[in-house]
């Protein structure tokens, strides 16, 4: 909806509706020259939005421009947080005396200021009433939408699209001035420097219940708002495989906190892990990463009684202490060939009876070593435990 002021006003709403979907709407009328002045009276900390907006228009190949002037008495057009009727942006269209772009105070105080482009596409909007153009449809987009940011795609984390303006924008603008429309260098821009790397250090981790502990030092000049990232991959993401999904962990530190103890669920588990450690800054963009490889052996059962023959079905029972997660396997060998290593094809031997306690079937009569084996649920194996045994026949 466009409100005509009483004598000369023409104000545009941000978030009414009028023109129709097809095209852009440039009523104007257009600014005299090619520059329109403007002061900006916004707090510092919005700088980044008010120098994007304009940079949006003035590089988009129009021959209109916004130059910024010192002193608010030189400027045709006041940049500032205002009366915006209780929309989230207001602004005059076309050249009048007072000519402003205004956003509501509100966001003043909910924005922490610096990089933000969502003011920054809003005022982008709003520039775009105060060189002529109104609403188009809302779909599509459009800076010129009374919802400007709805429909768009959205950039990759850390990052924002260098121009806010579609083609149908730019054509609005050199319908009024002339010119012909350029397109931008990149279609994204970083909000923010990537952080740096840390330093990291790591002890600890190299048997089950011994924690991963992870060191580093500070950076000097470390941007506001980055945090350390620590998260558990399985060990092939240290080994290139980057699709790999992540186990335990993404969790976010403040890089003064100098350490991070493993308390995650694969701290307690044997097996191969690889730890990334990664800063990432307030816009969700992380530096390249400190990775490490941690094997933590299966732990060897502990192997107690061995009860030969204890019903009419099993060979033995045998009692066993195993880590928490590792199930006990066996191999049967030739005396004085001990099995040395796990073959999970080998023949099956072992069933479990209860709690702590496991029975074997299938040994053969006579001498044999029996070699035990904790595995865990990725088939890792511990070193062997034998047992030297001479197996009587049933009687």
């Amino acid at each position: 909806m466009r409100v005509r002021m009483v004598v000369t006003a023409v104000v545009a709403l941000t978030l009414a509706a009028t023109a129709p979907a097809a095209a852009y709407n440039a009523p104007g009328p257009k600014w005299p020259g090619a520059t329109i002045r403007y002061y900006n009276a916004m707090p510092a900390k919005f700088d980044w939005v008010v120098r994007q907006a304009t940079a949006n228009w003035n590089r988009a190949g129009a021959r209109v421009s916004f130059k910024e002037v010192p002193r608010r008495g030189a400027a045709q057009v006041t940049i500032a947080f205002g009366d915006t009727k209780g929309y989230a942006g207001y602004a005059t269209i076309g050249p009048q005396r007072g000519a402003y772009a205004h956003l509501a105070p509100y966001q003043r105080s909910a924005s922490q200021g610096g990089p933000d482009p969502v003011l920054g596409r809003l005022l982008t909007h709003e520039l775009g009433h105060v060189i002529g153009l109104d609403h188009v449809g809302s779909s599509g987009c459009k800076v010129m939408t009374p919802a400007p940011g709805n429909g768009c795609a959205e950039p990759p984390a850390g990052y924002f699209n260098c121009s806010w303006l579609a083609a149908d924008d730019i054509r609005g603008a050199i319908r009024l001035y002339g010119g012909k429309q350029r397109k931008p260098a990149n279609k994204y821009c970083l909000l923010e420097a990537r952080p740096p790397a840390l330093d990291v250090r790591i002890s600890g981790g190299d048997s089950v219940g011994s924690p991963v502990q992870l060191q580093w030092s500070v950076p000097a000049g470390l941007r506001r708002g980055v945090l350390v990232s620590v998260r558990v991959y399985p060990a092939g993401r240290c080994q290139g495989d980057e699709q790999v999904g992540w186990l335990d962990g993404d969790e976010s530190v403040s890089p003064n906190q100098g350490s991070w103890r493993d308390e995650t669920g694969s701290a307690s588990r044997a097996g191969s892990y690889c730890y990334e450690v990664r800063t990432r800054n307030q816009f969700g963009l992380e530096s390249a990463p400190a990775r490490f490889l941690v094997s933590r052996p299966v732990p060897s059962p502990v192997i107690g009684d061995m009860i030969e023959y204890p019903n009419l079905y099993d060979d033995y029972h045998v009692s066993a202490t195993l880590a928490e997660g590792t199930y006990l396997q066996a191999a049967v060998s030739p005396p004085g060939g001990c099995a040395t290593a796990y073959d999970p094809s080998g023949i099956d031997y072992v069933f479990r009876r209860g709690s702590g306690l496991w029975a074997l079937r299938g040994i053969p009569e006579g001498a044999a070593c029996i070699a035990f084996f904790a595995v865990d649920s990725d088939g890792a194996a511990s070193a062997a435990v034998t047992r030297e045994i001479v197996h009587a026949a049933r009687s």
